[in-house]
């Protein structure tokens, strides 16, 4: 199906701002819920260490029986109480006897949720459930509500009141979050939706537009309805476009006036020689010439006037194929080490940290994928230029757009970074509330990695450029060699940076990994701009 440059320019960036808050909604709570279980492990774990140490205290202590239970002072029990009481934070704790009475706490009956896992503790003992475990920790689904639990059964160590211990933290639902969360982002982009559609359709008209205006003129032109264009575009390419129609345009008007100059003279010129061959014919026809040779020496045409067609080559070149496969293959190779290199900082949290961290750390990362979009938004646009600018040799206008579209990418680098640095803890802060309580003071403290992110995505749009002029130099070689010493760099690098600064180590690492990049591809693109421009010097003065 054929589409419309609008349709083009429009669809593209319709996909792009459909797409974006959707995986950005994904991300944030797929870190969302893993934060949420770290912070319920985290807390259960804290009671079973006071648990297990008191346990532990008390197995050689002599309490009192049954009969004695007016008086617990001393007990094991008594120690329980006052560790939940004092310590236990949101997890809650269920003491239980002999007979599976409860032991602790006495209304338990009135807690909603304490009398339903008391219900699930003892359907599980009662049944002998295998996957009831003494002595660890498991994530269950209790009804709708996810829990952090542990089990313990005392009796199987002493004797003595307490039989059971169970403890659990019920796991925050995230969905009411989300649900504000989506509410904010979804109006945002909604917002930048409306306005980014009305203008890309009006930057996408001005310049389907003036291209509609040229293809009417060049079908005049196949009809010979020479009419001079003006199109109004401020568009430079089309501009030129528009001077080389109407230039063509008069070249085909003067071609066209010499062309019915010509064949008038021609007529002219051919009427002699025409009549004298009629004579010749009717001379031939009445027996005038004894010897009708006389008439062959009259020629009307040559037909090696007409020339001969310039040569096709037609012979196959070997190794064309297997060098064609080699440039495409390395940069299929470089596209997954690109992957790699790009998301080596998250893999060494991943394998190093904790899921609280690997969550905080995505959060502050997500602007790269807004940065990686504007990058391509502003270069794609010019690449055919540049392809174009390249293979014609006009090195001076290569290396000026090349400039001016990297002065804009460190403009966009420089307001971004100084926004982070006023704005970000801000930022952070709002991220904070929106996670809810308990999280207040949680993400400020990475200001300064989320201002070396930042920095790092600039360094990686402009890397990005450089990358598509090595493309364009027809540089695979080089590229895939920059590419693979910097994987190589990230393979110990961010690991070590991570496990010495934790978060500020991984967005160091990730600003390192993109300052390399951009170093070998603008040093790669100098060295071949500079290489190129003197050797057709040198062959245009021979």
């Amino acid at each position: 199906m054929k589409l419309s440059i609008r349709m083009k320019i429009f669809l593209p960036v319709m996909l792009l701002l459909i797409a974006f808050p959707v995986a950005a909604w994904f991300v944030f709570s797929y870190a969302l819920d893993g934060h949420m279980s770290y912070n319920a492990k985290r807390d259960l774990g804290q009671m079973v260490k006071t648990v297990e140490e008191l346990t532990e205290e008390y197995s050689n202590v002599d309490v009192p029986d049954e009969n004695s239970a007016q008086d617990d002072r001393g007990s094991l029990l008594n120690a329980l109480r006052n560790s939940a009481q004092t310590e236990s934070g949101e997890t809650k704790m269920l003491v239980i006897g002999k007979n599976y009475r409860v032991l602790y706490p006495k209304n338990y009956d009135d807690q909603p949720e304490m009398t339903q896992m008391y219900s699930e503790f003892l359907t599980r003992m009662t049944g002998n459930d295998p996957s009831f475990e003494s002595g660890e920790i498991s994530e269950e689904m209790i009804g709708d509500t996810r829990y952090m639990l542990y089990f313990l059964d005392v009796g199987q160590k002493r004797s003595g009141r307490v039989q059971n211990i169970l403890l659990y933290c019920p796991i925050h639902d995230t969905s009411v979050i989300l649900h504000e969360v989506s509410r904010l982002v979804f109006m945002i982009m909604g917002v930048m939706a409306g306005v980014s559609i009305v203008l890309f359709w009006f930057v996408a008209g001005s310049i389907s537009n003036p291209v509609s205006r040229l293809c009417e003129a060049a079908r005049g032109i196949g009809e010979k309805k020479f009419k001079k264009v003006e199109t109004g575009t401020n568009v430079k390419e089309l501009y030129e476009l528009e001077n080389e129609i109407n230039q063509m345009q008069d070249n085909l008007l003067k071609a066209d006036e010499a062309e019915r100059v010509f064949f008038q003279n021609a007529s002219h010129e051919l009427r002699t020689p025409l009549m004298s061959i009629s004579g010749y014919a009717q001379g031939i026809q009445r027996g005038v010439f004894e010897d009708t040779s006389q008439a062959a020496g009259v020629i009307l045409f040559n037909l090696s006037a007409i020339g001969r067609l310039r040569g096709v080559d037609w012979e196959k070149h070997n190794g064309k194929s297997r060098q064609l496969f080699v440039q495409t293959g390395l940069l299929f190779l470089s596209v997954f080490l690109d992957f790699y290199i790009f998301s080596a900082a998250k893999y060494a949290i991943d394998s190093n940290l904790n899921d609280a961290a690997s969550g905080y750390f995505n959060l502050i990362f997500m602007p790269t994928s807004v940065i990686y979009l504007v990058a391509n938004f502003v270069i794609r646009p010019f690449l055919t230029r540049l392809t174009v600018l390249w293979t014609e040799g006009e090195f001076r206008d290569f290396r000026n757009l090349l400039g001016r579209i990297g002065a804009l990418i460190a403009g966009l680098t420089v307001l971004a970074v100084g926004g982070t640095l006023l704005l970000g803890k801000w930022v952070l802060s709002i991220m904070e509330l929106l996670l809810g309580t308990g999280y207040e003071g949680r993400l400020i403290p990475y200001h300064m990695a989320f201002v070396l992110i930042v920095l790092g995505g600039g360094f990686y749009a402009f890397g990005n450029l450089m990358y598509y002029a090595l493309v364009i130099m027809r540089q695979q070689k080089r590229i895939f060699a920059v590419y693979a010493a910097v994987a190589v760099c990230a393979v110990f690098l961010a690991p070590f940076l991570v496990r010495k600064m934790e978060i500020t180590g991984a967005s160091a690492a990730y600003l390192s990994f993109m300052t390399l990049l951009m170093a070998g591809f603008t040093a790669n693109t100098l060295w071949i701009y500079w290489r190129e421009k003197s050797r057709r010097k040198t062959e245009s003065s021979q």
